[in-house]
């Protein structure tokens, strides 16, 4: 969580790692967090890989991932998925004041 304090700022979680795909050309999308109605605060991120559309290098490749939305709550706890598989659980989330 960011919640440097400043003109114009507002809190973001934010999300940064790497994801090992099976070949290069691999891309992805971060579908909308779903936040559970709980206290503490819950919250689901997925990432949506996509495959490569043409021809791409047969090597194992890690790929920077990086998502970022506007955030007012504390989070306790961060669930990232991808493709339907856990990655990751986050507890607790570190925030940045």
């Amino acid at each position: 969580m960011n919640a440097m304090p400043g003109p114009g700022a507002s809190s973001k979680l934010i999300v940064i790692g790497k994801v090992t795909v099976p070949t290069g050309g691999y891309s992805f999308d971060w579908l909308t967090p779903e936040v559970a109605e709980s206290d503490p605060v819950q919250v689901t991120v997925r990432l949506n890989p996509r495959p490569p559309s043409g021809p791409a290098t047969q090597a194992v490749t890690p790929v920077d991932v990086r998502g970022e939305w506007p955030n007012q709550q504390t989070v306790s706890v961060l669930r990232i998925f991808c493709g339907g598989k856990l990655l990751a659980r986050i507890s607790p989330v570190e925030t940045v004041h």
